[in-house]
């Protein structure tokens, strides 16, 4: 008899793990591979969610119906959208191909000559002790090396941008597909949703009635969390730029503040090549002072971001640093946002009694869960002795 419940445990494990690599590998295929094709109308969905309480507050305000207010509002977010965004975007990337397009003249002009003095100085002192003419064909060759390096590096850079640039009538046919379809759900938000929920069985509409709560109010707490984080981060950056003495500081602290909000890019996408420029330039001061800067922003961000993220969206920390490494891991750095939140959504649910995933205590009345608690609570007990 023992042993048919031990068998049945054990089938019972296997059924369950099995069901959640099942659930992972479908998750992962979802969000790596099928939210690339699919992201028109993901985004288009989005934007119709975000704005459907203001087009209810919109509709009662000026007496108009739901589907005209829908279309007027998504008509002025898409235009103040698509004129931010076009004018950031474009200036940032065309200046970043233009300084790498200029990154060999770069080179020629400051680092190449930095690397001869390097090598001159080295042959001075060590010329002495081993053969000058083998340090010199040493240094020649490292010289010539890296200079087709960077050559490769910038042609490189540029054929990106050239096929980025082949690329934009795809992207440019997407945004298309994204606006219309956005207009069409959110003039149409009630049906649609109502079309999926009848679909649903009740235990399943309150799940989704209850998830999308939820990423509603985690949405809203991780902007503010983000915010506070950007804000530390503009002011750490704008103390150590003045120390500095870097012209317009404060303006050179937003940008690269609201560049570290960007996933999988943060402070160093800036600040490492400007270390290096300065350093391969001849100003090592200016070059130490932006790596300790550099280094000590890393550093508190660290520590901080898990802390205020996990606190406003009710995640311990270190189950929120799990979630944004695992995320960058499995997906990139869209997974960054992405697997936090799913388990943000997860938690509540389970804490509301609406799945059941985890136990968080135990239950009552079971003898060998309440085995277990006094096990436990001898375990901590112990610890605690032990550690008075």
């Amino acid at each position: 008899m023992d042993e048919n419940k031990d068998l049945e445990r054990k089938k019972r494990i296997m059924i369950n793990v099995a069901y959640a690599l099942m659930a992972i590998a479908i998750y992962v295929v979802v969000f790596r591979y099928v939210i690339y094709v699919a992201w028109p109308f993901v985004f288009a969905l989005l934007f119709a969610t975000i704005l459907r309480k203001p087009t209810l507050w919109f509709s009662r305000k000026t007496h108009l119906n739901e589907k005209l207010s829908a279309g007027i509002l998504m008509l002025i977010f898409y235009v103040i959208m698509a004129s931010l965004g076009v004018l950031v975007v474009m200036k940032a990337f065309w200046a970043i191909v233009a300084w790498m397009s200029n990154f060999p003249s770069l080179y020629n002009n400051d680092i190449k000559p930095f690397l001869e003095s390097v090598f001159n100085l080295y042959e001075n002192y060590a010329g002495k002790i081993t053969d000058a003419s083998y340090l010199d064909n040493l240094g020649n060759g490292f010289i010539d090396k890296l200079g087709s390096v960077v050559s490769s590096f910038s042609t490189f850079v540029v054929g990106l941008a050239k096929s980025m640039a082949m690329g934009f009538p795809k992207a440019l046919l997407g945004f298309i597909f994204m606006v219309i379809s956005s207009f069409f759900i959110a003039m149409d938000y009630s049906r649609i949703t109502r079309f999926f929920m009848v679909q649903l069985k009740p235990n399943q509409q309150q799940i989704a009635v209850s998830t999308r709560e939820y990423l509603g109010t985690s949405i809203g707490r991780l902007i503010f969390s983000y915010g506070i984080i950007m804000i530390i981060t503009f002011c750490e950056l704008n103390i150590g730029l003045r120390l500095l003495h870097v012209a317009n500081p404060t303006v050179v602290a937003l940008l690269i503040a609201i560049f570290d909000i960007l996933p999988a890019l943060g402070t160093g996408g800036i600040v490492i090549p400007w270390i290096v420029i300065e350093a391969c330039s001849g100003n090592f001061k200016m070059a130490l002072g932006l790596l300790v800067m550099y280094l000590a922003i890393t550093v508190i961000r660290n520590i901080i971001e898990p802390k205020i993220v996990g606190d406003n969206l009710g995640v311990h920390p270190v189950l929120m640093l799990m979630s944004i490494y695992l995320g960058a891991f499995l997906l990139g750095g869209f997974g960054i946002v992405v697997l936090p939140f799913t388990i943000i959504v997860i938690k509540k649910l389970n804490d509301s009694g609406l799945i059941d995933i985890y136990s968080t205590k135990y239950r009552e009345g079971d003898s060998e869960n309440e085995h277990r608690e006094v096990l436990l609570d001898k375990i901590l007990k112990r610890k605690k002795t032990k550690n008075d």
